[in-house]
């Protein structure tokens, strides 16, 4: 009888203890362990999902942010890992998982997959675009991982429907899958719909979006006159051409 007493005394004092060592993990059905200074993770079940090794366990997006000897990784609900652990920092954005690894950023999906690789300055997400930065470059990567741009560009503005961009301190635009249609080769280039105002060697032309001339570039300045397109040269404004409204409205 004495024995029977110690022996349900100790699994009391067991199921204590270990109930101690448990927390909820709200929204999952799945509860913390720790043990030894050490976190895992177990289902509702008692069954263990991450085995009671790691620094720190916590809970990001639909998944858990771990932290193993100061590398940090993504698990899944079901224990299968989505990004090694093996980064300095992972931040969730709420549709993708930001990493850094040793100063470098790069993106992966919440499957898993690598969207951008970890070998970026700087990333920005804009739209359905990543804007991303190497070397002091700039690029476009789309939201599937697709080099829309490669990072060599000085400079990469969306404008409408095209990408304006420089190269070596001249301007050129390309389509948004990433097409150059017109090469960097002028001091500057404003683009609305199929046109584009052209800035070479200080004077201003027209020319078209597949890089066809309008207006050569002989003017200091070109505006529109209601429907009538006028330039100033020679200190004299002058009618250049007539258009039809539809096509700048």
């Amino acid at each position: 009888m004495k024995y029977i007493l110690i022996i349900l005394w100790l699994i009391m004092a067991g199921a204590q203890y270990v109930q101690g060592q448990r927390q909820n993990i709200p929204g999952t059905g799945m509860v913390r362990i720790t043990a030894n200074g050490k976190y895992g993770v177990a289902d509702s079940k008692g069954k263990i999902i991450l085995p009671v090794r790691y620094d720190n366990i916590v809970l990001k997006g639909d998944a858990f942010l771990v932290t193993e000897k100061q590398k940090k990784g993504i698990i899944g609900f079901n224990g299968g890992v989505i990004v090694p652990v093996i980064y300095d920092s992972i931040a969730w954005t709420g549709y993708s998982y930001r990493i850094m690894e040793n100063g470098k950023t790069g993106v992966y999906s919440p499957d898993g997959d690598i969207i951008v690789p970890v070998e970026y300055d700087i990333i920005k997400r804009e739209g359905n675009i990543y804007k991303v930065k190497k070397d002091g470059h700039t690029g476009i990567i789309d939201k599937d991982g697709v080099v829309i741009l490669s990072p060599k560009y000085d400079l990469v503005v969306r404008q409408g429907n095209y990408y304006k961009v420089s190269l070596s301190g001249l301007y050129g635009i390309a389509r948004l899958d990433g097409t150059m249609i017109i090469q960097p080769e002028y001091d500057n280039i404003w683009c609305y719909r199929n046109y584009c105002l052209i800035l070479e060697n200080g004077k201003k032309g027209v020319i078209t979006t597949e890089g066809e001339v309008v207006i050569p570039a002989e003017y200091d300045d070109i505006r529109l006159d209601g429907n009538k397109v006028i330039g100033l040269k020679n200190n004299e404004w002058k009618k250049i051409m007539e258009i039809d409204p539809g096509i700048i409205r």
